[in-house]
């Protein structure tokens, strides 16, 4: 039968989007483009979603798009190509969309909905649920073994690429069928620079033993570091720009005292420097003692002494004393920032004060940086990152002491649920959007989050994991997908619909900011059209597209 996909009710919405028809052939199955911030699931049908027909890119930038197949016969194999104005360049890429499931509801505050038991009105879909997720690099003709498929194509738009207008188009085929959709992507002569020291701030914590785990390889091996490159390379490309390391990977006991393997981290930076990560991020020397949440005192993390006690002092001053001569000897130190302990709480604010003291005289000059969950850490912290909720909560107080010379990050973990943007599955996909156009407007160091590859050892059957100190308390579990946004392929890192939503976040935070240089009064306007609030923003894909293609436009008279 004949496809006909409807488009005069986007063609209203606006400019962005074009007249394009898809190329139409007899069929036994059917297909349609569709925006990639759009969730999709194993169940949608064609005409349940909203056809995309064209994209504005900046160079610099990833264009890309989702196709929904449905009607395929499940046991004959399809084959896939796409092409770029009938042409197959470097940058053109396939994928499979992979789906994982959503087996309970973020909270309308934090977690689950299980841990207080109010209903969450903000999520896309009631759980449970599957939802297309990872991206599955394509690697040729297969047997999908179901009806329904997604996939997506992306085109890498080089630096020096013309603008114009480029067709970006996907065919496929399955026994004698044939069918085709395009997209127009419109290049405009904004640039977005590569990722490194001066882009937004952005780190994401990752697990190398998760990494060595999942991909099957032994830790420090050389199959290990040919594998955290290609991490490596994945957080570049979604504009990650710091990296942390922990000292337990890198120090080694030998009786009382711990040594600095320098071979091993001389090669960790190096694997992330070559890929433009900027920022060396010292994770956490210590942390709540006996690990419980209200405990008053910290405790190294290395040896389990006091963190504030002669043995706690003694460990932090060689600690920090080998870090820092060895980031001096590289010519690195001006690239370190250090943690001092997770989330310090009003209760455990005086112990922490003490303990940055410490870290500070054996890492002098060196920014303390610290996802904070009080006010009361003034003066030890030199970057705030509190979550963002709380942030806005607070706003006042973080600008006082932004006035005073240090700077505001902010973060998710856990929480916040409800209207908040957050990254979770059950989220829309433009909320990770946002969390750069957030940046921007409150004028925001950048973003920290916990979870790039803490998964269980099950991430495609489960992403509402339990708390590590709760195994067995799945009321007190970790909200979908708030364990990670990668996914772990046979030997290379799969990128995940919203680690993808991300990097478009943070590649329009980059124009924000050209825009608010240049034209502060358009920048508010561009702005408020699709940000006003962590909790107030646009939700519409489409409309969204309106407000990314009003920034390119602003920004066609400005200096870059």
């Amino acid at each position: 039968m004949l496809q006909w996909i409807p488009i005069l009710a986007l063609v209203a919405i606006g400019p962005t989007l074009g007249t394009t028809m898809p190329a139409l052939s007899a069929s036994s199955f059917s297909l349609v483009a569709v925006d990639e911030l759009a969730p999709l699931y194993p169940d949608s049908a064609v005409d349940s979603v909203a056809p995309l027909t064209t994209l504005d890119a900046a160079r610099g930038t990833i264009a890309g798009f989702h196709v929904l197949a449905t009607g395929l016969e499940p046991d004959k194999a399809i084959s896939v190509r796409a092409s770029v104005d009938g042409r197959r360049p470097a940058g053109l890429r396939l994928y499979r969309l992979i789906d994982v499931p959503v087996e309970r509801n973020t909270g309308l505050g934090e977690r689950t909905e299980a841990l207080d038991g109010r209903t969450n009105p903000f999520v896309i879909r009631r759980a449970p649920f599957r939802v297309y997720e990872a991206l599955r690099p394509w690697d040729g003709d297969a047997k999908l073994g179901s009806a329904t498929a997604a996939f997506r194509v992306e085109f890498v738009v080089d630096v020096r690429a013309a603008t114009g207008r480029r067709a970006l188009r996907f065919e496929m085929s399955q026994a004698a069928a044939k069918q085709s959709v395009s997209v127009g992507i419109e290049v405009h002569a904004v640039v977005v620079p590569k990722v490194g020291r001066d882009s937004v701030r952005y780190t994401n914590w990752f697990s190398v033993h998760n990494i060595a785990r999942d991909h099957r390889v032994a830790l420090w091996s050389e199959g290990f570091w040919k594998v955290l490159d290609a991490y490596a390379a994945m957080m570049a490309r979604g504009r990650q720009n710091t990296f942390w390391f922990v000292c337990g990977d890198f120090f080694e006991r030998r009786g009382d005292a711990f040594v600095l393997d320098e071979t091993r981290l001389d090669r960790y930076v190096a694997t992330f420097s070559r890929h433009g990560l900027w920022w060396i991020e010292g994770a956490p020397i210590a942390g709540r003692k006996d690990g419980q949440w209200e405990a008053t005192t910290f405790e190294i993390g290395l040896n389990k002494a006091p963190a504030t006690s002669p043995q706690g002092v003694e460990t932090i001053a060689s600690v920090c004393g080998q870090i820092r001569r060895f980031l001096a000897k590289k010519g690195w130190l001006d690239r370190l920032l250090q943690h001092a302990a997770d989330e310090p709480t009003t209760v455990n604010s005086t112990d922490y004060r003490l303990l940055v003291g410490q870290i500070r005289k054996y890492l002098p000059g060196v920014p303390i940086l610290e996802a904070t969950m009080c006010l009361q850490v003034v003066g030890s912290v030199d970057v705030w990152c509190p979550q963002l909720q709380e942030f806005q909560k607070h706003r006042e107080f973080f600008e006082v002491q932004r006035r005073l010379g240090d700077r505001v990050m902010v973060y998710t973990c856990l929480a916040p649920g409800g209207p908040w943007v957050n990254r979770l599955l059950d989220q829309e996909r433009l909320r990770p959007v946002m969390l750069g156009w957030g940046i921007a407007a409150f004028g925001l160091e950048g973003f920290l989050h916990w979870g790039l590859n803490h998964h269980g050892d099950r991430p495609f059957e489960q992403s509402v994991v339990p708390h590590p100190d709760q195994p067995d308390n799945y009321a007190d579990s970790l909200p979908a997908g708030d364990t990670n946004v990668l996914y772990p392929g046979a030997d290379v890192p799969w990128s995940g619909t919203r680690f993808e939503a991300h990097r478009i976040g943070m590649e329009d935070v980059e124009m924000l900011r050209m825009l608010e240089r240049h034209d502060p009064a358009a920048f508010r306007v561009v702005t408020g059209t699709a940000f006003r609030g962590f909790d107030d923003y646009e939700k519409d894909p489409a409309r969204y597209r309106l407000a990314r293609k009003a920034l390119l436009i602003a920004l066609r008279s400005k200096p870059g």
